[in-house]
């Protein structure tokens, strides 16, 4: 779900082909397990920023076809951390 201030900066980047985007949560050690991701998105209160981790070489993200070689964004999916609390896989655009 985007907010309207969102939509008017990235729709009409997307419908140029300005910008190409991938999907991002098969992992190298799990392939598409989304239980057992190991990326985490830990919120960092300080900077109001995610600070995205694949902490294993088996948390390599793995696509198949080109998508990483020609995409500018992603869908990247990572186990959601705030406070220390898991909330279970979400989304994030990077």
């Amino acid at each position: 779900m985007m907010t309207p201030e969102q939509q008017k900066k990235w729709l009409p980047l997307c419908k140029e082909g300005r910008i190409m985007g991938t999907y991002a949560q098969t992992e190298l050690g799990h392939g598409s397990d989304v239980r057992n991701l190991e990326t985490t998105a830990t919120y960092d209160r300080n900077t109001d920023e995610f600070i995205m981790n694949c902490p294993t070489p088996t948390a390599t993200k793995w696509w198949p076809g080109d998508m990483g070689l020609f995409s500018t964004h992603g869908a990247v999916y990572a186990q959601l951390i705030i406070d220390g609390k898991k909330y279970g896989v979400m989304p994030f655009m990077v």
